[in-house]
């Protein structure tokens, strides 16, 4: 049995052994049913109890540009930014935050 809460900071293919395991996660992911806010509820809810014992809080903020420009089964996605060579770049746009 793989203790995946123990592990929520590898990639997929570092926590299952096997891709039967990877695919169902997959697969899981994908489920209609599963809800995000759901999954991620508890660990908001944990994050503010810890963060209202500690003062002063450091909210840690980056943004990271994705570049899917050069794949062919993305073309809708979005203008992110403009290369130092002025092309124009798309894809996704990432803004992480770190308490």
């Amino acid at each position: 049995m793989i203790d995946i809460g123990r592990q929520c900071d590898k990639n997929l293919a570092s926590v299952f052994p096997a891709w039967f395991g990877i695919k169902a996660a997959y697969r899981f992911f994908a489920n209609p049913k599963v809800d995000e806010s759901r999954m991620l509820a508890p660990h908001i809810e944990h994050t503010v109890a810890r963060s209202g014992e500690h003062e002063p809080i450091l909210v840690l903020q980056d943004t990271a540009y994705l570049d899917y420009s050069q794949r062919d089964r993305t073309p809708d996605l979005d203008f992110v930014q403009r290369s130092k060579l002025g092309k124009v770049l798309r894809g996704l746009m990432v803004h992480n935050t770190l308490v």
